[in-house]
């Protein structure tokens, strides 16, 4: 079977969650004129499975291994509520309608929605690879130092205008009347 997969730029794929089997694409799909894919990764949809695989995938597997409590129990299982994932996202969709991306995700099986809430799909457990992981925690890793650097950069600016506004009210009570 994974010879066959192989042959076809395919591989299979154990989801854990799902406890399911996924033939999934080794590589990037090519485009051909004659086949429409049966959903499109659009910019949007691509915004949508990053956001949850970070925080459905990534950061729980982070939160694990840096000896957080993640149990067996089901009730454990990360999600995330789309209002949520709405704010995060802001309005980074280009116009498409969270709701909709979210159900179209879920029908290709990155997603699945249940009670109100977001879960990883089996599709989504695919991308659980160590490439992806190290590019997660580098990206990660960046954002924390320019967070850093804005805030520094904010209290250094913060400082400067105290001086200056300490240093202009001196020289005005020195002023002769």
């Amino acid at each position: 079977m994974r010879r066959r997969l192989g042959d076809v730029g395919c591989e299979l794929s154990y989801a854990p969650g799902a406890d399911r089997w996924v033939a999934a694409l080794a590589g990037p799909m090519p485009r051909l004129e004659e086949h429409t894919p049966v959903i499109d990764l659009g910019p949007a949809e691509l915004t949508v499975i990053a956001a949850c695989w970070l925080h459905l995938r990534f950061l729980k597997a982070e939160e694990a291994a840096g000896g957080g409590a993640v149990g067996d129990d089901p009730g454990d299982t990360p999600w995330l509520d789309p209002d949520d994932l709405g704010i995060m996202l802001g309005g980074r969709l280009g116009g498409h309608d969270l709701p909709s991306t979210l159900e179209r995700l879920a029908q290709a099986g990155y997603l699945t929605l249940r009670e109100g809430q977001i879960f990883a799909g089996p599709l989504l457990e695919t991308f659980d690879d160590q490439a992806a992981t190290d590019q997660a925690k580098e990206l990660l890793a960046r954002n924390q130092r320019l967070a850093h650097l804005r805030r520094r950069a904010a209290e250094i600016s913060a400082g400067e205008r105290s001086d200056a506004t300490q240093s202009t009210t001196q020289e005005s009570s020195d002023a002769p009347y």
